[in-house]
């Protein structure tokens, strides 16, 4: 039976419209706890809630904590149980950011920094370092990086009916999915005598961070309407977990462990090793409450990643439907100059660019040398041709891999080894950007083609995964993060290089839909759903993992649909960056100009799109590949303006009513099919009738008295 728990609250700090609650027993163990400051007054204390500590490591040796907790997790070891206690505390403010330190240390010189830093209406950032100032290295087998607890701190029993757990699935084609569920469905209700330690894990091991799960778990206490959340920073191998030993509940993630990620650190005497960031949130209402305070800290936390060039987020162009992996400078031209002078900014040539025709273009990518039967004269006469028809020329890369038909994939000396043999995934090799040969080979097979052919866009990709880790000096998931930290410098080399180039990030569609990449280039990838029905699904799934402005969202123009066809697909461009691409010079002028009608309407709600707030409505869509009923997305932008997005699936209602939060709008623009739904605004609703299945339809809401005062 688990033993009453004493403690008390050290320390309580605002931050916003969030109290910041330090929670510490008899024993100098320190817990996060993270409270709305309205709901304060039902706090309510549980002697059944450990102390769930903020800081969670695990060193080598050090006991796994009971419960069957070994070869399950490596929270609560003795490490932290009965080593690491509070030691000192400090809070500075300065310019509306409050930063938190706190220090613990534990007998053997292991000294841990846990630093929370949080502006108003912003989730906060949690950095933690350790230092070993002890005569002998300390092997870590696990280090989180962040932990909150006490969930829910509204109720001193288990509280499992009233508590929801959220995550998000991030598998190809379909991501952003949204799972929800109760304490009963993961299987961590606590047993009648509260021993057992129960944990619901998700993560990923490997390159492409989010192709399973998006670093992302939530709580909500449905009864106060109060919900928590944790995300992650880091692009490597990573874990998160719901952990549970007593009533209480904790939410925490890093680094995927010893067991999980084939990752150990070992931290020499002096040395200090610094745990990737997380983000904590509260907030009282629903979701979006929750991840709108995500999206604030990554909005400003990313800005200054962001060109010039590109903060009125502009169209592109990408050839790719067009040719499917086969463009020629003659096909990238004829589709140029039917765009040209059209409102496009960018125009791409995606893969294939560099191989022939006996073979596909992922078997050839990694030698980057443009193909002369392709490209007479190489990439430069097109891209100054592209800039004189007034576009900003980019290209695809998929820098860190190399095809089976690449002579780079025979060049053993630039590339990732594990178990010192060529480590190959599929049809696709590595180039070790951790060694000085991987990063000369891809400055002078990218960075120099770029500047050499003035291209100002670079779309970087990523289709496949190194797996656990790779061969080096440390374990491999170990060898695994120093990879991708590499490869991170790499893009930051591009922008030092050629400032003022505008990176998209992309991995399979979103993969890499993380801070560590997405804060270093301009936007990313929303899927690779392209022409699917779940197109607008994961469009505004996405909105709740990135900021709208940094979403790129497929538009394939295709001479085979009809008008309801295309507009289903080109309204999906409004819940993101549009991004138009198919064989645009075989549109018919009424194709053209129904397409131009859709750049005109993006033109016109990009404002909306780049500064607002959104809010879904419609049931659960349970089957992406299948979609039933309805969505429609709200949106709204800092001048009071709405952007509202709607899509019908199969079985669609006849009419919706959807809500608007406020009376006194009115349509300034629609982007819909005339013969079709009819639409008028009645109150605080805009009412949509004569409904078919598969229609895709945008509006444009404004302020009537503005309109016409």
């Amino acid at each position: 039976m688990m033993d009453p728990v004493k403690k008390q609250v050290y320390s309580e700090i605002v931050i916003g419209d969030v109290t910041v609650r330090y929670l510490m027993d008899e024993e100098g163990r320190m817990g996060l706890s993270l409270v709305p400051s309205v709901s304060l007054p039902l706090v309510v204390e549980d002697e059944y809630k450990r102390i769930d500590p903020l800081v969670q490591l695990k060193a080598a040796g050090d006991a796994y904590s009971t419960g069957h907790s070994s070869g399950r997790t490596m929270r609560n070891s003795a490490t932290v149980r009965h080593g690491l206690v509070f030691d000192s505390q400090k809070v500075a403010t300065e310019n509306e950011e409050t930063v938190v330190t706190t220090i613990l240390r534990d007998p053997r010189g292991l000294t841990a920094v846990h630093r929370l830093t949080g502006r108003p209406g912003e989730a906060f950032v949690v950095e933690v370092s350790l230092t070993n100032s002890a005569s002998e290295p300390v092997l870590l087998e696990m280090a989180e990086s962040c932990n909150i607890s006490d969930l829910t701190p509204f109720e001193a029993s288990p509280a499992n009916d009233r508590l929801k757990i959220f995550r998000m699935r991030g598998e190809w084609a379909d991501e952003g999915n949204l799972e929800v569920f109760t304490p009963y469905d993961l299987k961590i209700e606590p047993r009648p005598k509260k021993f057992d330690a129960l944990t619901a894990r998700i993560g990923h091991r490997g390159t492409n961070t989010c192709i399973e799960y998006v670093p992302f778990y939530a709580v909500e206490d449905t009864k106060e309407g109060v919900l928590w959340g944790v995300m992650l920073s880091h692009a490597s191998s990573w874990q998160m977990e719901i952990y549970r030993r007593g009533n209480g509940i904790a939410i925490g993630g890093g680094i995927a462990d010893a067991d999980n990620g084939a990752w150990t650190k070992e931290i020499r005497p002096g040395e200090t090793f610094h745990c990737p960031a997380g983000f904590v949130s509260t907030a009282k209402g629903e979701l979006q409450d929750l991840t709108d305070r995500f999206l604030s800290l990554f909005e400003r936390r990313w800005e200054p990643a962001i060109p010039e060039i590109d903060r009125d987020l502009p169209i592109q162009y990408n050839e790719y439907r067009s040719t499917i992996g086969k463009p020629t400078a003659e096909s990238v031209l004829r589709q140029a100059q039917a765009l040209s002078g059209r409102g496009f900014t960018y125009f791409v040539i995606d893969a294939g660019w560099y191989n022939d025709d006996s073979g596909k273009w992922y078997e050839f990518s990694g030698d980057w040398i443009p193909n002369e039967k392709r490209f007479p004269g190489g990439l430069k006469p097109v891209t100054e041709k592209l800039r004189e028809m007034g576009f900003v020329p980019g290209i695809w890369f998929e820098p860190e891999t190399c095809g089976i038909r690449s002579e780079a994939f025979g060049k053993e000396e630039l590339l990732v080894r594990k178990y010192e043999k060529p480590l190959t995934s599929g049809w696709r090799r590595f180039i070790d950007v951790r060694t000085e040969k991987g990063r000369h080979y891809l400055d002078e097979r990218i960075t120099k083609l770029l500047k050499d052919n003035d291209f100002g866009y670079v779309k970087l990709d990523s289709n496949e995964t190194l797996g656990t880790g790779c061969d080096g000096t440390e374990a491999f998931g170990e060898e695994l993060r120093k990879y991708v930290l590499a490869l991170e410098d790499f893009y930051r080399s591009i922008s030092e290089k050629i400032p003022g180039i505008v990176i998209e990030n992309v991995a399979a569609g979103s993969a890499r839909a993380v801070d560590a990449f997405t804060g270093i280039t301009s936007m990313t990838s929303f899927s690779d759903a392209f022409e699917h029905r779940n197109n607008p699904v994961v469009a505004a799934n996405m909105q709740r993992i990135l900021p709208a402005r940094a979403i790129l969202i497929w538009c394939v123009a295709d001479k085979n649909y009809d008008e309801q066809g295309a507009r289903y697909f080109y309204a999906s461009g409004t819940l993101g960056r549009m991004c138009v691409s198919g064989d645009v010079a075989s549109l018919s002028e009424e194709q053209n100009a129904l397409l131009d009608e859709a750049v005109a309407f993006y033109k016109d709600v990009s404002p909306v799109i780049a500064n607002g707030r959104s809010r879904r409505y419609g049931p659960d869509i349970e089957s992406t590949d299948a979609p039933r009923g309805w969505q429609a997305v709200v949106r709204t932008g800092t001048d009071g303006r709405k952007l509202v997005t709607v899509h019908t699936f199969e079985n669609a209602p006849d009419t919706l009513r959807i809500p608007l939060g406020k009376e006194g709008l009115s349509i300034e623009k629609a982007f819909v099919q005339k013969e079709k739904a009819r639409a008028e605004i009645t109150g605080a609703e805009l009412t949509l009738a004569g409904l078919t299945d598969f229609e895709g339809m945008a509006f444009l809401l404004g302020n009537t008295e503005e309109k016409h005062g």
